[in-house]
């Protein structure tokens, strides 16, 4: 029975240990895609879903309906703060955003957004 309970508890703690070792924040970078094709598009969506999953983990792991609850409230936390530089991106890429420019400078470089953990 004890030799049970040591496994469990070893089990547990590897667990506790893989669930805490999700990042905190991940940058998406989009520097290589053309942003004005749906190609593009889909290619930045689907790196922005793998880090939102990277960030909050993923809601099938668990087993536990407050940890589920927590993956949700965080992916539609990181989604809502990375909608806005998600649709600027794309409409800067397709004209409908003015690039800014400074005196002395060239085009702007912001070629990634940051997906953090909320």
């Amino acid at each position: 029975m004890s030799k049970y309970l040591f496994f469990a508890s070893v089990l547990a703690a590897t667990l506790t240990a893989s669930a805490n070792a999700q990042e905190q924040s991940v940058t998406v970078s989009y520097g290589d895609l053309n942003l004005a094709s749906e190609e593009g598009v889909e290619r930045f969506d689907h790196r922005i879903r793998a880090a939102v999953r990277a960030v909050c983990g993923n809601p099938h792991e668990h087993r536990d309906l407050r940890a589920n609850l927590a993956v949700g409230t965080c992916k539609r936390g990181a989604w809502s703060e990375i909608e806005a530089p998600r649709q600027y991106a794309i409409d800067r890429a397709l004209g409908k955003q003015p690039s800014v420019r400074f005196a002395g400078v060239g085009e702007p470089t912001q070629t990634a957004i940051l997906v953090r953990k909320r």
